[in-house]
């Protein structure tokens, strides 16, 4: 059983696909302006040699993450033959398992238009074919079984190599950051300090386990659209330069449970100490929770100084952009303002609909985002409890996240239909097919 919880629970946490490059590495190509630009650099000859060490330091990164790779998956497992072998019987019980299920599909809905000669007979074939699929069902279970129990992964191991990456991915960087260093006039390092905690700055924030605690306060600010003025900024700069100083604080604090926590807490459940894994668990969950809360503090600070109507389409970007699964737009919205935009359509009724239904909406949303803040991540501890055989009264019950966004969706569907009631049926599934 612990074996098996073990595989689950890797799985879960992505330990097999160790999350730890997916940020990517700490300069890119696509730096090199920013470096340029952030130091002033303004003769060719310098700009090129930027350009030359950073393009080859992201291709050094590019190897150096494909024998990382190579290691876990080595360390996982999943080369073992009869890993494979389960692997493959898995794919194949799972593709007869389908093609049962979409038989009995078409013969369900033969039998809603057969006539009643031919009803008797469709009848008791989707009673061979039901039972069919419920056998191929237990087949893929058998099979799901036999992956999970075909192999340990070996998490020392994992821990290891992801040690060894970080140690040379930061011996690398060091390498880069000295050379462009020895480039730079003596009136530029104050500059260069500044493009550096930058540019780290948004690596670590992209390093986000909870919904929004990726959000960067200096990318939401820089797009609003249409800008803020040159007075706003002005205002602005103290408080954003507070939030530098408090998100770094707090990307400090996480810091230790950034690199190797998921490879960590697997080890440790592999060794019977689930306790201490629960615990480091929660660690790392309270740490990202601090980054993530900083960030919408100085937000609605932020808010607060700024007019109305710019503290709105400020507040919804970064919400936006902090928890896209609540706040992207849907295809009735975009619907909706199509048939408001034609000429030969009740605007005055579909204006007042739009304004209603936006009223709930952010009602809805708001409810949601409630209950995620509350519970974010919660269903990650759940899963390391459960592998670890600890009652799950040891961890904070999970409020339903998904209770708001049902919400959210009730709320559209009803105003989708007093859509159709006032455009008609054809108008309204026509605006929804349009792009």
């Amino acid at each position: 059983m612990l074996r098996m919880a073990m595989l689950a629970v890797s799985t879960s946490l992505g330990v097999q696909d160790s999350g730890l490059p997916g940020s990517g590495p700490s300069w890119t190509t696509a730096d090199v302006a920013v470096i340029i630009e952030g130091v002033r650099i303004t003769d060719e000859g310098r700009q090129s040699i930027v350009s030359q060490l950073v393009e080859d330091f992201s291709g050094q990164w590019v190897l150096q993450l494909e024998q990382y790779q190579q290691h876990l998956d080595k360390a996982s497992g999943r080369h073992a033959p009869e890993y494979v072998a389960a692997s493959a019987a898995l794919g194949q019980a799972m593709a007869a398992s389908r093609s049962a299920h979409a038989k009995l599909k078409q013969l369900r809905a033969e039998l809603s238009k057969a006539r009643p000669n031919r009803a008797l007979q469709l009848h008791h074939e989707i009673q061979d074919a039901s039972a069919d699929a419920d056998e191929l069902m237990k087949e893929v279970r058998v099979a799901q079984n036999a992956v999970r129990t075909a192999t340990t992964p070996r998490f020392e191991d994992m821990l290891s190599a992801t040690e060894a990456f970080d140690a040379q991915l930061n011996l690398r960087r060091s390498q880069l950051e000295r050379d462009i260093k020895l480039l730079l006039l003596v009136e530029e390092f104050s500059d260069w300090t500044r493009v550096t905690t930058t540019v780290d700055r948004r690596r670590r924030l992209r390093q986000a386990t909870l919904q929004g605690e990726h959000l960067n306060l200096d990318t939401i600010v820089n797009r609003l659209n249409p800008p803020l003025t040159l007075e706003d900024r002005a205002q602005l700069e103290p408080m954003i330069t507070t939030w530098h100083t408090d998100i770094d604080a707090a990307l400090d604090a996480r810091s230790p449970y950034d690199l190797v926590t998921d490879v960590q807490i697997a080890a440790l459940l592999e060794s019977g100490r689930g306790t201490e894994a629960l615990d480091l668990a929660k660690a790392r969950c309270a740490a990202a929770r601090i980054v993530r809360d900083t960030t919408l503090e100085h937000l609605d600070t932020i808010c607060r100084e700024l007019d109305e109507a710019t503290a709105a389409r400020l507040k919804h970007d970064g919400l936006e952009a902090g928890f896209p699964t609540l706040y992207h737009e849907s295809s009735f919205e975009r619907a909706l303002q199509r048939c408001i935009a034609q000429d030969d359509l009740p605007r005055d009724k579909l204006i007042a609909l739009d304004v209603e239904y936006r009223h709930w909406l952010n009602t809805a949303r708001i409810d949601a985002l409630e209950r995620l803040l509350r519970s974010d991540g919660s269903s990650y501890l759940h899963a390391i409890a459960s592998s670890a055989g600890i009652e799950r009264n040891r961890v904070l019950e999970e409020s339903r996240v998904y209770t708001g966004i049902v919400g959210q969706r009730e709320v559209l569907q009803n105003f989708y239909q007093r859509f159709r009631m006032i455009v008609g049926k054809d108008a309204a599934a026509k605006a929804m097919r349009r792009r």
